[in-house]
């Protein structure tokens, strides 16, 4: 049973090939393929039965277009709308492998964080704290949000949605100057200081226009939940920098760090106790920054130069 209204990015340009015949191209991650064709061919079949259309693919081991033909175009649309189901089905079972981020491992920010760092680890012993639930340093970000990228075509993909989201920012006149702020105080993901997983700075603004950084990050990330290339976690970006995680922490990276999914989660993690942070660091000063770049990062990765993650799209905001 098929739910053609369900599907989150069914836009499909049908083309015309004469006077009784469609066309549209859908481009696929190939890992997809297999999964549209089915069992036996089975799945493309009985998607080719329901709609009276024809869907054709790449040869075993190629990129391309999936090309779906027909006599009417809505029967067309309603095999898009199928094939895309079993894509977004797909990507739901896959691990998340980017995601979109300001980088704020400038070296005023780093070094106050190490000097943060040492003197949680010196003054604050507590149940669950130890150096391995740490952020590295040099990795020191604001994530805007995740994403399943199957193939290099939809890291493109995300890479021109955000300077199309760029573009428009411009002639809106919010990136007419330097978007800085300043990263100071402390937060926690949940509601028990005795028993938090995970520990964050938050991000201020330097004047008082105080809503510029929040809607230029949702400008960002809606487009490409629109474009189905971003998971939606937040009605708006939860702005902030992770400073401790107890997912770093050693013992639990290879069982803890993620749900069954591949998704991230907290269960069986150990926490940690951070009423002794709070009561002497709450008002910490991190730093200030301008923020001019957005990185396309790829997650568990390391740049050998920066010591940042892995770029694997790059747009600069400014200029």
């Amino acid at each position: 049973m098929y739910d053609d209204e369900r599907c989150d990015s069914c836009d499909f340009p049908i083309e015309d090939i004469n006077s009784k015949s469609f066309r549209a191209k859908l481009e696929i991650p190939s890992l997809c393929f297999r999964h549209i064709v089915g069992h036996k061919g089975e799945t493309r079949r009985k998607i080719e039965e329901a709609t009276n259309v024809k869907i054709k693919l790449p040869p075993i081991g190629q990129e391309g277009s999936v090309v779906i033909t027909g006599q009417d175009k809505n029967n067309i649309a309603s095999a898009c709308t199928r094939v895309m189901l079993i894509v977004e089905a797909e990507r739901k079972k896959q691990p998340f492998s980017h995601f979109v981020s300001f980088s704020v491992a400038t070296n005023e920010i780093i070094n106050n964080f190490l000097s943060f760092k040492e003197g949680v680890l010196k003054d604050c012993d507590a149940k669950g704290i130890d150096e391995t639930i740490f952020q590295n340093p040099s990795k020191l970000h604001m994530t805007l949000g995740v994403m399943v990228l199957l193939d290099s075509k939809e890291v493109e993909r995300t890479e021109q949605v955000i300077r199309g989201c760029r573009e428009e920012l411009k002639k809106s006149g919010l990136l007419d100057k330097p978007l800085s702020i300043k990263l100071k105080g402390l937060e926690y993901m949940n509601d028990d200081p005795y028993s938090i997983d995970v520990l964050y700075a938050k991000s201020r603004r330097r004047d008082s226009e105080g809503s510029r950084l929040q809607h230029i990050s949702d400008s960002i990330t809606n487009p490409l939940i629109s474009a189905g290339l971003m998971t939606k976690q937040y009605d708006h970006v939860k702005l902030h920098v992770t400073l401790m995680n107890t997912a770093f922490r050693k013992e639990n990276v290879c069982f803890n760090s993620s749900s069954s999914s591949g998704r991230d989660g907290f269960k069986g993690r150990e926490c940690f106790d951070g009423t002794k942070i709070f009561e002497k660091f709450r008002d910490f000063y991190f730093g200030s920054l301008d923020l001019d770049r957005v990185h396309i990062s790829r997650r568990f990765s390391t740049d050998n130069k920066t010591g940042y993650y892995t770029d694997d799209g790059l747009v600069m905001l400014l200029g």
